[in-house]
């Protein structure tokens, strides 16, 4: 008795679709294998099978990893427990972050005596094209292998359970780090409303490799890596204006060097679809995601001209903007931010900090309109800073400043445009 089955899962343009063909007989019994391997055994038989066939035909073999086997692992022992045999619904969203492509493949067998052979499952998963695919994927980097035992009615059976994934930089550990070292420092520090939908802000970093990485924040502004989406970011702008399509979860956008204007948009999740343009002519703007600036509920940017006038560009609640409306003039030398609602009026607010490193309150009055500005800080124009989310989830946009020695500080919104006192959440960067 043998049954298989796999799937494979890729990244689409908005969500994680699992793809899934199943193939099922029932036959004759293998015969039991000469000797009882344990469960540990069992797993280390079929990763060294699976590394073989792939070297027969001319593959890098698979890194075998901790975190993804014990994904495979608990999945058969559900199987086994239950007597069901069907895909794991949840097998992406459990593996560790950083993969760009998964799959699966389950199997079991069963034997009146003994053990079914590893080598068994392993030749008949490469004798059907659709889980052969999955072993000799040359694009899969980690594999993940999983075996349960039981005996029911009559019969040993084994369930086996392999998940593999494509890690281009490296597998996240539990603990939030990764073997995709960033070329640090980075070049682009970026925060955004939640992306990875635990509620807190989090921040995008660009490394001097043009790798893209997103780190999770917490309730006490720490940051921990959660995904590495790969290179190509080094020539582009990467800002994080919130959700830009109406699709209620957070979006990227990203400008050319010639100025074409790129949208990302997230799943909710951590994942980025692949780019659509939205806008060209952007070369020599900076450009701040304020979050809904005019009160219609749609995200918008604003952005600072060659000449130093500011625009309000509202965005349209579906990807694209209105007509822009110019809100101020004079901001030549001011770095801007957008802090969200610092005084609880209902109205997005920004800060702004001048050449001699004054910190400036604008609350908002609506329409994409400012109020005079009030003076709450100096000493500013020693750090770097980043913003544009609310990172420990109180109400209040945050600051992340970073130091020339590479320190990134976490600072927390007050009422009022003010801060608290900054904490240190990251070295290196």
């Amino acid at each position: 008795m043998i049954a298989y089955c796999h799937g494979m899962t890729r990244p689409s343009v908005k969500v994680l679709v699992a793809l899934a063909l199943a193939v099922a007989s029932v036959g004759i019994a293998a015969p039991a294998s000469a000797a009882t391997l344990t469960v540990s055994q069992y797993e280390s038989q079929i990763a060294t099978l699976v590394n073989q066939a792939r070297a027969s035909a001319g593959l890098k073999a698979l890194t075998v990893d901790a975190s993804i086997s014990s994904v495979a692992r608990t999945w058969s022992g559900k199987m086994a427990s239950t007597g069901s045999f069907a895909h794991n619904p949840s097998y992406a969203t459990q593996y560790p972050s950083g993969w760009t492509a998964a799959a699966e493949n389950i199997a079991y067998g069963a034997v009146t005596s003994g053990q079914y052979p590893a080598s068994t499952i392993h030749t008949n998963l490469m004798n059907s094209s659709g889980h052969r695919a999955n072993i000799l994927n040359a694009s899969t980097t980690h594999l993940g292998v999983g075996v349960a035992f039981v005996s029911r009615g009559g019969y040993n059976y084994v369930y086996v359970t392999e998940n593999f994934g494509t890690y281009p930089y490296g597998v996240a550990s539990a603990g939030g780090t990764s073997s995709a070292t960033a070329s640090t420092p980075f070049d682009q520090i970026v925060p955004t409303p939640d992306m990875t939908g635990d509620g807190y802000g989090d921040a995008f970093g660009v490394d001097k490799d043009g790798r893209l990485y997103l780190y999770a924040g917490a309730s006490n502004g720490a940051l921990r890596l959660s995904r590495v989406y790969g290179t190509g970011w080094a020539d582009l702008g990467v800002r994080a204006p919130g959700d830009w399509n109406g699709d209620g979860r957070a979006d990227l956008v990203a400008t050319k060097p010639n100025g074409d204007l790129l949208l990302y948009t997230g799943n909710g999740s951590g994942a980025l679809s692949a780019a659509g343009k939205i806008g060209n002519g952007w070369t020599g703007f900076r450009i701040i995601p304020a979050g809904d600036v005019n009160g219609d509920r749609a995200a918008d940017l604003l952005a600072i001209d060659p000449k130093g006038d500011l625009y309000l560009y509202p965005g349209n609640g579906h990807g694209g903007f209105g007509a822009r409306l110019k809100v101020g003039n004079g901001w030549t030398g001011f770095e801007l931010y957008s802090t969200g609602d610092m005084n609880r009026d209902g109205r997005v607010d920004i800060l702004g900090v001048d050449a001699k490193g004054y910190l400036w309150y604008y609350a908002g009055r609506g329409g994409g309109y400012f109020s005079q500005r009030v003076q709450v800080g100096n000493g500013w124009n020693t750090y770097t800073f980043a913003s544009g989310a609310d990172i420990n989830r109180d109400g209040y946009g945050d600051l992340l400043g970073r130091d020339s020695q590479g320190r990134l500080y976490f600072y927390a919104g007050q009422r009022g445009g003010s801060f608290a006192m900054k904490q240190l959440v990251g070295t290196g960067w």
